[in-house]
């Protein structure tokens, strides 16, 4: 990590939801990140793992779960990692939408924890308001994505909504102009996971590889754990 963010961009950040970091690493340190990414012909695929290369890159004191603390301020841990990568063979859009789920190890009757489904047989379920607005989700970008590939867009202080219906979200994107955010390799986009987003289909595509992590705080009740668990690993890097 090249940087640690100022003050006026962590106000930026809690204002909006989003901020684009700049070359926060050196494209030429991907390759083995890039040949760890499972390849999908769907949206996105799904990383329970944490033992090897990706877990290196979200875990180690120069990594993703160190940029999440430093703007949250408070100490958080990954709980869902997810690769994308928008070619001309998988080329998709996603509508407007909100992130509001987590995964969970088990099925708690839990106050607060709503909507329970099961994905990939991993229980999933919406969390209460509070645990959403601690969320922090970091995307970082292993290839240019400009205008015409598909980038993310969002609306800006949608975050400070809270949990919003299918309904309202579709109201919100017609009456605000997005932000749409073209990337560079190496750029880390840290968004307020509640924040209101969508993307195109790439009119041009070509490889956009991403490596998307969702942050929360460690604690919750006794009786639920994060489907995620977390290695020890070597943070010397």
């Amino acid at each position: 990590m090249k940087t640690k963010p100022s003050p006026s961009q962590v106000a930026s950040f809690k204002k909006n939801g989003a901020l684009l970091l700049k070359q926060i690493y050196n494209e030429t340190t991907f390759t083995k990140l890039a040949q760890s990414l499972p390849v999908s012909s769907k949206p996105g695929s799904r990383i329970f793992d944490l033992s090897g290369i990706i877990g290196d890159w979200v875990l180690r004191n120069d990594g993703l779960s160190s940029l999440a603390n430093a703007f949250s301020g408070k100490l958080l841990r990954p709980v869902r990692v997810l690769a994308f990568n928008k070619t001309p063979q998988s080329n998709w859009a996603v509508p407007w939408h909100q992130d509001r789920v987590v995964a969970l190890k088990q099925r708690v009757n839990n106050i607060g924890f709503e909507n329970w489904t099961l994905k990939q047989e991993i229980h999933h379920a919406e969390p209460p308001l509070e645990l959403m607005k601690e969320m922090l989700t970091l995307r970082l970008h292993l290839d240019p994505c400009d205008s015409h590939n598909g980038p993310l867009k969002v609306i800006h202080g949608s975050h400070h909504l809270g949990r919003l219906t299918d309904n309202q979200v579709r109201t919100l994107a017609n009456e605000h102009s997005p932000t749409v955010y073209e990337v560079e390799a190496g750029d880390v986009l840290i968004l307020k996971t509640s924040i209101i987003h969508a993307s195109d289909k790439a009119s041009t595509p070509r490889q956009r590889r991403v490596l998307h992590v969702d942050f929360a705080p460690d604690t919750l009740r006794d009786d639920l754990a994060w489907a995620l668990d977390i290695p020890e690993i070597e943070t010397s890097q």
